[in-house]
């Protein structure tokens, strides 16, 4: 393709298409090599994720995780006792308060 003649607009314009191509072309790329993939694998007895070393598909979904603390007064502010300490149990402990006070038995 000669575009020696384009104007800049014009270059400029085929310069979008063209990056929104290879985009286009590399997400198609991707979702079929992965359909290959998966295939080959399900063909073995496997999933892709077992060969990976991932999760089983059948397992993939997470537990909820055991409510540990429960505001005194206010039932629905609950903490596992995993992440970041949400500010009422920090106040709680501020007003010298300890975890074995707000813990869930």
């Amino acid at each position: 393709m000669d575009i020696s003649g384009l104007s800049i607009k014009e270059l400029e314009n085929l310069q979008v298409s063209i990056t929104k191509e290879i985009e286009k072309r590399k997400q198609t790329g991707k979702a079929d090599a992965l359909k290959k993939a998966r295939q080959i694998a399900e063909e073995s007895g496997y999933t892709l994720e077992e060969l990976l070393g991932g999760k089983p598909a059948s397992s993939a979904t997470k537990k909820p995780v055991a409510i540990k603390y429960r505001h005194p007064q206010k039932n629905e502010l609950t903490w596992t006792g995993r992440g970041k300490t949400p500010k009422w149990v920090s106040e709680w402990k501020a007003a010298n308060g300890s975890l074995d006070g707000i813990a869930v038995k």
